[in-house]
């Protein structure tokens, strides 16, 4: 089960904005690949301003994008916040020539946009469920509320329902599973994100004991840990268990949503990333549970980025990615921000721990 939150008392300078701390608290809790959190916050008497960290990033992570739609999220998140205490003012994207990892700034202004703030309540409570589930239909007006609230956020949610494109895009995801475990440097970054028991903090990175893992399963995953037990799987072209999990969890699953956005530029996957959020909230006020997937080649958009991830199965990845394109109907122009697994589960949603405020604001 998930630990307890540690309390938050973030320290602000007496000039703070009223606002400032229940936006810090919604930046807090934005979901990011890993749990990496890979975000700075400046704060001033009238804002807040949303910085990349680069040194919180993996080769997953190409180009930053990841990064990028993980900065989205924490910046919907700021907005709702702002939108619910009726300070909402303007935002703008890369504000700033002079320093590039500004990504967004929010300015506090007198507005509340009812949109927005009825998600106050969502956006706090939003996790993450792992768990197997049990397919059922997802009615349209389910699959509607989805799609408009990629809308709002200038993306776009394709949903995946009929069972063999499920089947054909979730044996993408297990192909490219295998080969995260296959190849070294992703094998090593993807255990590098997991907690184990007693190994260390959890404010950062996926506690283990929240991946819904049975007890023959964590066994497998304490086999696969081992780098040496993956070379020879790869000497000897095997491993295709190791995309069981993902091919279960893909089988047991209602829908794929898959947000997208039209452009590639960081501004898009940031704009995805808001995208991705309010989808998120959208599905769990409808009853469904909602794990994030990230198949390997999730951020590459050239062949060049496919080498850069995994220069032995490049063109395996190239095969792959094609296959979960056409499996979800994806045009040539659609770019994704990140693949969500939507299930119906009696399972509690977990939100992973998070760093506190202290960790990564500070006031100008």
């Amino acid at each position: 089960g998930e630990p307890p939150e540690v309390a938050l008392t973030p320290t602000l300078s007496g000039t703070a904005h009223p606002a400032t701390a229940g936006v810090l608290e919604a930046i807090r809790l934005a979901p990011s690949g890993g749990n990496v959190q890979p975000w700075l916050v400046e704060s001033d008497p009238g804002g807040v301003r949303l910085l990349l960290d680069r040194a919180r990033t993996t080769t997953i992570d190409v180009a930053y994008r990841g990064s990028y739609v993980a900065l989205g999220a924490a910046l919907f998140n700021a907005r709702v916040a702002a939108a619910a205490m009726g300070v909402l003012g303007p935002v703008t994207l890369f504000p700033d020539d002079e320093r590039p990892d500004v990504v967004a700034s929010l300015r506090f202004g007198a507005r509340r946009d009812e949109r927005l703030a009825a998600l106050h309540a969502g956006v706090l409570a939003r996790g993450t469920d792992r768990a197997l589930g049990r397919p059922r239909p997802v009615g349209e007006a389910t699959a509607q509320a989805l799609r408009e609230a990629a809308a709002a956020e200038s993306g776009e949610a394709h949903l995946v329902v009929a069972r063999e494109r499920l089947r054909a895009a979730g044996e993408a995801i297990a192909g490219a599973d295998r080969i995260r475990y296959l190849t070294p440097h992703l094998h090593r970054e993807m255990f590098d994100e997991l907690v184990w028991p007693g190994e260390g903090r959890t404010e950062e990175g996926i506690d283990v004991a929240t991946l819904g893992l049975g007890a023959g399963d964590l066994t497998s995953l304490t086999i696969a840990r081992r780098p040496e037990v993956m070379a020879l799987l790869a000497e000897w072209g095997r491993g295709d268990a190791l995309a069981d999990d993902a091919r279960d969890r893909l089988a047991s699953s209602s829908a794929l949503a898959v947000v997208t956005v039209p452009g590639s530029s960081p501004a898009d996957f940031v704009r995805g990333g808001a995208a991705v959020e309010a989808v998120w909230v959208a599905a769990e006020a409808h009853g469904l549970a909602v794990h994030p997937m990230s198949p390997v080649f999730l951020f590459a958009l050239t062949p060049g980025d496919l080498r850069t991830l995994s220069d032995r199965f490049a063109d395996e990845l190239a095969g792959l990615q094609a296959s979960f394109r056409a499996a979800v109907g994806l045009g040539e122009t659609d770019v994704v921000a990140l693949v969500l697994r939507l299930s119906h589960t009696a399972a509690t949603p977990v939100r992973s721990r998070r760093r506190l405020v202290g960790e990564f604001h500070r006031s100008t």
